[in-house]
């Protein structure tokens, strides 16, 4: 649903939106937007919500020491948690929860769907890893079909074998 101005009301319409961009509840903008803590958007929020909300898995609180994100002047924000991530100490964590959350790099902080950010292509791919099912994912309507899928390859909590 989106919100239509009529005379000085709002009303809810039906909108058609595109199927490559939009399925189910983690490509709509109460996800995509409402999980984070910013304007700008944060692969590991949404990957952390898929894997812990959505598949059972949990995670231990980070360490008190963690570094910040070094963003990079005309990088992408996959660039900047790519790095972060691929530490020694965040490998074992971030493997888990960081590829499902870059399958969503197509959206913005506000949910709006984009093909680049700056003048760089998003990078939406990655593999979805577990010891029970490690499919690739292109994208976020890969993603999104993959958990969806009553499937014996997902079982509960099997996302927190590592």
């Amino acid at each position: 649903m989106v919100t239509a101005p009529r005379e000085r009301h709002t009303v809810l319409q039906r909108a058609d939106l595109d199927p490559t961009q939009r399925a189910g509840i983690f490509t709509q903008v109460a996800f995509l937007a409402g999980i984070e803590d910013s304007v700008a958007d944060n692969p590991i929020y949404r990957g952390l919500a898929i894997y812990t909300k959505a598949l059972c898995g949990s995670v231990p609180p980070p360490p008190g020491n963690v570094p910040g994100v070094n963003f990079m002047a005309g990088g992408t924000t996959r660039q900047a948690y790519d790095a972060h991530g691929s530490s020694a100490c965040a490998k074992g964590c971030h493997g888990v929860f960081d590829p499902p959350g870059f399958a969503f790099e197509n959206y913005d902080g506000a949910g709006r769907y984009r093909t680049k950010e700056g003048t760089l292509p998003v990078d939406a791919t990655g593999t979805f890893a577990s010891r029970v099912y490690c499919p690739e994912v292109e994208r976020t309507i890969s993603c999104a079909t993959l958990v969806a899928e009553p499937s014996p390859k997902w079982t509960r909590g099997s996302s927190d074998e590592r």
